[in-house]
């Protein structure tokens, strides 16, 4: 499993991911989940988006925080969020729109979902989730078990490099 959190010298903007390259439309998913145990610090889930195909990050769909639990493995579904919301790659501008996963569908279903994954961020822990770990396991992508694996996304104001380089990405194991 991967393990998200925020020490308690945590900033104002920082988030921790954990998220899967997918490189596919938005219009292509059709359900997502993931496996998660927490307590007070509360997860999101996460769709990036290169909206005009350039292979950069335009900006994020954020699910809803979900509520403090108990500790125990289980599933947050995007079709049991209350709403999403975009921001932008940052994570400093939150729009004011809260809708469906299918509205933003037919705003963006064009777009490439980059990553789609987990996120803990600054305001989901202040105050009293510093220092408490978000695990994920696994996602379920249009009911396909998928590994979460590490991986590094590209900075929020990334430098065009001329003949970029696939690395690989070892899977994650407990």
């Amino acid at each position: 499993s991967a393990k998200l959190f925020l020490p308690n010298a945590s900033q104002e903007g920082s988030a921790a991911y954990a998220l899967y390259t997918y490189n596919q439309s938005l219009n292509t998913i059709n359900s997502l989940s993931f496996y998660v145990a927490y307590t007070k610090a509360l997860p999101r889930l996460f769709l990036t988006l290169d909206k005009d195909n350039d292979t950069q990050i335009d900006s994020i769909l954020l699910s809803d925080y979900k509520n403090a639990s108990n500790g125990e493995w289980h599933s947050i579904c995007a079709d049991s969020c209350y709403g999403w919301t975009e921001s932008d790659y940052a994570l400093t501008s939150y729009g004011q729109n809260w809708t469906s996963l299918n509205s933003w569908k037919t705003q963006y279903g064009n777009a490439t979902v980059t990553h789609a994954g987990v996120c803990l961020e600054y305001w989901a822990v202040e105050p009293n989730g510093f220092g408490q770990s978000i695990y994920t396991d696994k996602m379920i992508l249009n009911g396909i078990y998928h590994t979460i694996v590490p991986t590094t996304l590209p900075d929020p104001s990334p430098t065009p490099t001329p003949n970029p380089t696939a690395t690989p990405n070892p899977t994650i194991t407990t």
